[in-house]
């Protein structure tokens, strides 16, 4: 790949993936995940696409997987059509993902928040930058009220939403986002035990007093010691 001056910015996730350069990288994975489905038919395939913003980049994704389905088709490599029991969804990572979720929800199967980079855009701070370590509180006002606004808004949809980032494994935002209604959490299996203690010591009334007060805070110091 060409060395770009922000990579951050530049071509990665599903801009990667569909541009001409690289398609036939992103055409061995798709076939791979289908001929994996055909051989597995009592599970569901879910298939996430990244960094995307817009809803032509979601259609173009899934043109790309319909397209692949029917070359593997005509090749006989796959015996009937599956796009059927394939769930097709999206990470929310940008901030214009956010705000247009209710054109996404038309045809995305499901959502699931990569809260790191959804921060680092939302707060236009690179999280490896040590010198902008205060923006990189990991319960900032701002990161707070998106994700928010991103699972009332999916509840509301009746889409599932889950979850995964470092947040997701963070037991001090267990309740918020219980008392939110998220659907699932990722993390590392070395989280499990304490995320689930705070979810089983909150009570969903808690939980969304939480919420209330959280939305209401004015600094990331202030979640922290709500969250603490």
């Amino acid at each position: 790949m060409p060395e770009e001056d922000n990579p951050f910015l530049g071509v990665r996730g599903i801009r990667l993936c569909l541009a001409p350069p690289y398609q036939q990288l992103f055409r061995t994975q798709v076939r791979a995940l289908l001929l994996a489905a055909q051989d597995n038919p009592a599970s569901t395939l879910w298939i996430m696409f990244p960094m995307i913003c817009d809803l032509r980049e979601l259609r173009q994704a899934k043109a790309f997987v319909a397209e692949t389905e029917t070359q593997l088709l005509q090749a006989g490599q796959l015996t009937e059509p599956i796009l059927s029991r394939i769930r097709q969804g999206i990470m929310l990572e940008t901030p214009a993902a956010v705000w247009l979720i209710d054109q996404l929800a038309k045809e995305a199967d499901f959502f699931s928040i990569g809260t790191n980079d959804l921060a680092q855009y939302t707060l236009a701070s690179d999280r490896m930058n040590a010198n902008l370590a205060e923006l990189q509180r990991p319960f900032h006002p701002a990161v707070m009220r998106t994700l928010a606004h991103i699972i009332r808004t999916t509840r509301q949809l009746e889409c599932w939403v889950g979850m995964c980032g470092e947040m997701a494994g963070d037991p001090r935002a267990s309740a918020f986002l219980l008392g939110l209604g998220i659907n699932e959490v990722s993390m590392e299996a070395g989280s499990l035990n304490a995320v689930k203690h705070a979810i089983r010591s909150t009570s969903l009334a808690q939980a969304q007093d939480i919420v209330t007060r959280v939305l209401a805070a004015e600094t990331s110091a202030e979640i922290e010691a709500l969250l603490s």
